[in-house]
């Protein structure tokens, strides 16, 4: 004799929900473990500030272009003494930006480390970003 329909139905779902289950299983394992309550915004945030300020594409390149300037001390001004002094007091100020933006850099790219633990896979291109332009 024939199951009864509703028992086919409730048959059906049990398999469906099996199904589910097995699949739900096999997703989850795609996942990236994150930590509980969610820290992406903030993390987005915190990324979004450094690249307003510290990481700004005006004050890297600016930085970067004064710094690969400051070995260039033409002839004519090697020949001023005046003017040999205000290239030296340039190229100190470059290098003291240089070393304010490292020593910005570095602790910001541990703050990523430990704020955001459960977001590694976001947080190390960012740090490999800012650690490249040492």
């Amino acid at each position: 004799p024939a199951a009864p329909p509703p028992l086919l139905a409730v048959a059906a779902a049990a398999e469906d929900a099996h199904d589910l289950s097995s699949e739900s299983l096999r997703l989850e394992a795609r996942v990236v473990p994150r930590p509980r309550p969610p820290l992406w915004a903030p993390m987005v945030s915190e990324a979004a500030r450094f690249r307003a300020t510290l990481g700004s594409v005006e004050r890297v390149t600016t930085l970067l272009t004064a710094l690969s300037d400051s070995g260039d001390a033409s002839t004519t001004v090697a020949a001023n003494p005046r003017a040999v002094a205000v290239e030296a007091r340039r190229r100190a100020q470059d290098r003291a930006e240089a070393t304010a933006w490292l020593s910005a850099a570095d602790p910001w790219c541990t703050r990523l480390e430990v704020s955001f633990p459960g977001y590694r896979d976001a947080t190390e291109p960012l740090q490999l970003a800012a650690l490249e332009l040492r």
